[in-house]
């Protein structure tokens, strides 16, 4: 068989590794070393089964990887996403589009521009682009206009099921164009975010039927979220994002609620304070008992507390919690259940309270857990004293199937460091990254205990 009909049957059965294999054994045999990189990328995707928990095999597949691919696809000024050993994704920044060509591609389906209005310009006439499902367009900080521009790549990107359009400072009637194109029919996901443009301005159009809505960091009111989801094609929504709009308005919970959603999984309201009036609120509709990930919460103004022993019960489907707060979170324990991930942005999160909640029966089956106080800067002494607290109490939870474990601005300090070097509990395999944090002595300690820890 040639190299055009192996090609031919993987793009056939893009979700089947059999075909990916033959070529793989094909190009192996000519000596080329993507084939390996197809065999490992393979293996590795097994691994992202909820429940298999990643090994020491799987970390030195992610080691083979990282060196196969950057050699035999050289840097050249544009960042491709491999997936199975073809290149799905690119992120386009300073190279060229003339250089995405060849058999990797032939899977090609996502393209993130990151970019000029010049680069744009190309990218509209580029041929390939028509033949693309997912498009992003975004706008560097302080970078010239690009809405003119990006209108015209989602006007070629005549296969879109996945627009997203950031710092692009589209208006309504832009929208009202955009949801006007064929392909708009076809439009799965909708992100229209960081965009001060759309305030008031998003109540009563005319929106395709989608899968998820993105309208994060827009200014948008309480009233403008109304009348977005008084539209009934947007009830059959499986994911909607309004955060970070900063919507002070308790009404806002009642809103969401009242809505007569069919089957929502995904919600985000992080940083719009609705309290715990309001997440009692959400709690008590019928129409969010589909709710599987829930992100909520804001800084020093959103008081949380009391509404927490509802996560207990509430929202019956729910396996992912985002929690995010600059005030203190007494009880937190109470939100115990079988999570999968619990990721926490509290400020004035109390060590014990941490480790009652770690300790619970309920989590012994977390699979991920990220944890940040947020508290920038050098520490204080009461920081040093919080950091000590959540590594013993992370240290001593028996989270036996915790795999992955993000820890950002929590001032761990030498001796939380040591603790977590210690730690019985926690897998030497578990991918353990740190954002912002000093170990001081006890850095080669925590290396030693856990060789794949990534420091940032």
């Amino acid at each position: 068989m040639d190299e055009a009909a192996l090609l031919a049957a993987i793009v056939a059965a893009p979700e089947d590794d059999a075909p990916r294999l033959v070529y793989a054994d094909w190009l192996m045999q000519r000596g080329d070393p993507w084939g390996e990189l197809i065999v490992a990328q393979c293996e590795l995707s097994r691994y992202q089964t909820p429940r298999r928990r990643w090994d020491e095999r799987a970390h030195a597949l992610i080691a083979r990887i990282d060196e196969l691919q950057p050699a035999r696809f050289p840097e050249d000024g544009i960042v491709r996403n491999f997936d199975r050993g073809f290149c799905t994704e690119i992120d386009l920044r300073t190279g060229d589009l003339a250089v995405i060509t060849g058999p990797e591609y032939a899977l090609l389906d996502s393209i993130i521009a990151r970019t000029t209005p010049a680069k744009l310009d190309a990218l509209a006439h580029w041929p390939r682009l028509g033949e693309l499902a997912k498009l992003r367009i975004a706008s560097e900080a302080d970078a010239p206009p690009i809405r003119e521009p990006a209108l015209r790549v989602v006007e070629a990107a005549r296969s879109i099921r996945h627009l997203s359009l950031s710092r692009v400072d589209v208006t309504r009637a832009d929208l009202e164009a955009i949801f006007a194109l064929p392909q708009a029919a076809r439009l799965q996901t909708f992100e229209v975010t960081a965009n001060d443009s759309l305030a008031g301005a998003v109540g009563d159009l005319r929106w395709p039927h989608l899968e998820a809505l993105d309208v994060a960091a827009c200014q948008l009111r309480r009233s403008d979220i109304a009348e977005l989801l008084a539209n009934e094609t947007l009830r059959g929504l499986r994911e909607l994002d309004i955060s970070f709009n900063s919507i002070h308005d308790p009404e806002l919970a009642h809103v969401l609620a009242r809505v007569p959603w069919s089957r929502l999984e995904r919600l985000g309201l992080l940083g719009n304070p609705i309290g715990a009036d309001g997440i009692d609120r959400l709690a008590a509709s019928p129409a969010l008992k589909t709710l599987t990930q829930l992100a909520l919460g804001a800084d020093d103004n959103d008081d949380i507390a009391a509404a927490l022993p509802v996560f207990a019960t509430a929202f019956p489907a729910l396996t992912r919690l985002q929690l995010r707060s600059g005030l203190p979170t007494p009880g937190l324990p109470a939100i115990a259940r079988p999570y999968e991930q619990l990721d926490f942005e509290l400020q004035q999160i109390d060590p014990d309270e941490l480790a009652a909640l770690l300790a619970h029966p309920a989590l012994a089956n977390l699979r991920s857990m990220w944890i940040s106080t947020r508290r920038y800067g050098d520490p204080t002494d009461e920081d040093a004293v919080r950091g000590a607290g959540i590594a013993a109490a992370l240290a001593a939870a028996p989270l036996h199937e915790l795999g992955f474990l993000f820890i950002d601005q929590c001032h761990l300090g030498e001796a939380g460091a040591r603790a977590l070097a210690r730690a019985t509990h926690l897998a030497r395999e578990i991918d353990l990254t740190f954002f912002d944090e000093d170990f001081g002595d006890a850095r080669p300690e925590l290396i030693a205990r856990f060789p794949y820890l990534s420091v940032y």
